[in-house]
């Protein structure tokens, strides 16, 4: 029994959907070296980005001391190889070690979606596009990059969180009560 959780252990993983299983199973430490198309790249100051196969999309912490996410973009072709690990607060995830830029390619279209997927779960870790009215709308207290939109579609509502940038001037979301948008981004 130990020497089959010491091999389980020791596996690299080289699926993104393997990847996924292991990082929600809290596989602490399993290695990973897999290839995959950038479809979102989140606040290059963030180090976070959503990358696909054939098998699925992960999202993956960039902890490679020369490689800035900023470096490249959606549609790009990468190399990524790491470890499962604990990032404060969220918990594990994989984090990078190694990214091998392969090639450059077409920006992926957003995957448009209804708000009751992002409630039920069928959206986590796409790049996505959905509609909805904005019920309510605030701007964070502490980081006014951030911004907070309840949107609603009559069935369903949600919280999205919109990031500005850092040093761009603030929302103003007073005009967006009531208005119908749609939203693009990551789940």
């Amino acid at each position: 029994m130990l020497l089959a959780l010491a091999l389980a252990a020791s596996s690299l993983i080289t699926n993104v959907a393997d990847l996924v299983t292991a990082v929600r199973g809290g596989q602490d430490e399993s290695e990973f070296l897999v290839s995959g198309t950038v479809q979102y790249v989140f606040d290059p100051g963030a180090c976070e980005f959503l990358l696909a196969d054939d098998t699925g999309t992960a999202e993956v912490f960039n902890r490679t001391p020369t490689y800035q996410t900023d470096a490249f973009a959606p549609g790009d072709v990468l190399r990524v190889s790491g470890k499962i690990g604990r990032v404060m607060p969220r918990g594990f995830t994989a984090v990078s070690k190694a990214i091998t830029h392969l090639r450059h390619g077409p920006a992926p279209e957003p995957v448009r979606i209804a708000l009751s997927d992002i409630k039920g779960g069928r959206a986590d870790f796409l790049h996505v596009r959905v509609r909805g009215t904005v019920i309510n709308a605030f701007r964070d207290e502490i980081d006014s990059n951030y911004h907070y939109l309840t949107l609603s579609d009559g069935n369903c509502h949600v919280y999205v969180t919109v990031y500005t940038g850092r040093g761009s001037s603030p929302l103003d979301i007073g005009p967006l009560i009531n208005a119908d948008v749609a939203i693009t981004g990551a789940c």
